[in-house]
């Protein structure tokens, strides 16, 4: 509230300064002009124009070089009508000086007293005998008059100069108050000022601290994706040594360690590099295969930071493939099974970001995420065409339960692919050991547990093969 007063008081001591400022020009210009006609004699002029320069004065006190002027030029300006004997301009002159009595001093004074005489003396002169009584009367009445109205000139004179002391104290007072306010108004704002800073020194403190600990997030993440990628391609390495020997099978005793610590998964076991059977391909299909997995992998970590499962196609895909090699699998087609694994959620990619991000779904919701399994076919078009059957089962045939109750076409039994089959088990699992929240998460064995409980709806047997190899 104090704050708002002192805005408006601001105002109007800027306004009325703008308005003194703009009056005193005026009144400094008519000075100019007084003092110009009072060099050359002309005084009925230097008169008027030394009038119009106090009258820029009404509501301050009027300047010492006008008063001083003026002065001078009532003074002269008297002699002179006393001389012409002018008591028109005489009369003007008098009501003049009630108008501004500050100009009236004993000099002025004492010529206003002589100029009535004189205008007494020629009354007495143009009086005639017959008449003598009557304009003596007259007279004594005009020496009344004039006395009355110089002891109002007079009075007048005091009464401006208090008014005018008045309003030097006024000014004074208003002056020092508006000092005072103007001090403590800049104690304030040191004040603030110094809060400034202090809160600028800690945003920028905290800023820094925020920036450190993004550069180490991005750190440990590059590290964390580098060692996802170094992994990977060992995988890539290590499924293209079956290509070496046809008469080999895979050595399940000797199967390498495809998860980290985070994910407990797929046991300490390595592969083993001699052991992994070379498969009846020629090398433009090798070549090709090798293609189509780079390519799975970019689409995979795609369809993953969509739906914010970190790595979970690179963990899905080497547990197909695991499994798929335990099933005595001719090698060649567990690296397609491997592929098709990477990229079984594509029709992710085509659903609303908020959908998957949402904790709770209502029917429609929980539908539209579901038509994902229709949709992930739109996303294979880069597959060849021999191939593209096992990715199609893989999309749209994962959620597939072997009593009839998954979806979409709540299919059953052999009607499933076991591409999809695999997919759904080794989803499931990877699902159990790394869910988002802490405490959700189960060890291996415990998450076999949870498969076995689910009865017919998947396939134990392959149930049974992923517990032998963890």
């Amino acid at each position: 509230m104090n704050k708002k007063r002192l805005v408006i008081f601001l105002i109007i001591l800027c306004t009325l300064t703008s308005f003194v400022f703009a009056s005193s020009a005026i009144g400094e210009k008519y000075l100019s002009a007084a003092n110009e006609q009072y060099s050359i004699g002309n005084l009925e002029k230097a008169y008027n124009y030394i009038n119009s320069s106090m009258k820029m004065y009404v509501d301050e006190p009027v300047p010492d070089a006008v008063l001083f002027s003026a002065h001078l030029i009532y003074l002269e300006y008297l002699q002179e009508i006393k001389v012409n004997e002018d008591m028109k301009s005489f009369n003007l002159v008098k009501n003049s000086l009630k108008d501004f009595p500050l100009v009236v001093d004993d000099d002025i004074t004492s010529l206003i007293d002589s100029i009535n005489q004189q205008e007494v003396e020629i009354a007495k002169i143009e009086t005639s005998s017959g008449n003598k009584d009557f304009y003596s009367a007259q007279l004594e009445a005009m020496k009344s008059q004039q006395k009355a109205e110089l002891q109002a000139l007079k009075e007048s004179q005091k009464s401006a100069a208090e008014s005018q002391q008045k309003m030097l104290d006024q000014i004074s007072a208003q002056t020092g108050s508006f000092t005072e306010a103007i001090t403590n108004s800049t104690k304030a704002s040191e004040q603030n000022s110094k809060t400034i800073k202090t809160a600028i020194t800690v945003v920028v403190i905290a800023l820094g601290v925020i920036l450190l600990l993004v550069v180490l997030f991005m750190v440990i993440s590059w590290q964390s994706s580098k060692h996802q990628q170094e992994r990977f391609q060992a995988t890539l390495e290590m499924v293209s040594q079956m290509n070496r020997s046809p008469s080999e099978r895979l050595a399940l005793g000797a199967v390498t360690d495809l998860y980290d610590k985070d994910l407990k998964s797929a046991g300490s076991s390595r592969w083993g590099v001699d052991a992994l059977p070379e498969p009846e391909l020629s090398d433009k299909e090798i070549a090709e295969i090798n293609e189509l997995a780079v390519t799975c992998e970019r689409l995979g970590a795609e369809i993953d930071f969509s739906t914010g499962r970190k790595n979970n196609s690179k963990n899905v895909s080497e547990l197909v493939y695991k499994l798929a090699c335990a099933q005595g699998m001719n090698p060649g087609k567990a690296k397609i099974y491997f592929c098709a694994a990477m990229v079984y959620d594509a029709g992710f990619l085509a659903i609303d970001q908020d959908l998957l991000q949402a904790n709770e779904l209502n029917e429609k919701q929980k539908y539209e995420i579901r038509s994902h399994v229709q949709k992930g076919v739109e996303k294979l078009d880069f597959v060849p065409q021999r191939y593209k059957q096992i990715f199609i089962d893989a999309a749209t045939k994962h959620h597939e339960n072997l009593d009839g109750s998954g979806y979409p076409e709540g299919i059953k039994g052999d009607e499933i692919p076991m591409i999809a089959r695999l997919i759904h088990i080794a989803e499931m699992f990877t699902s159990l050991i790394s869910r988002r929240n802490y405490r959700g998460i189960l060890d291996k064995e415990s998450a076999v547990t949870e498969l076995r409980s689910e009865g017919k709806a998947v396939d134990q047997t392959i149930v049974d093969l992923l517990d032998s190899i963890i």
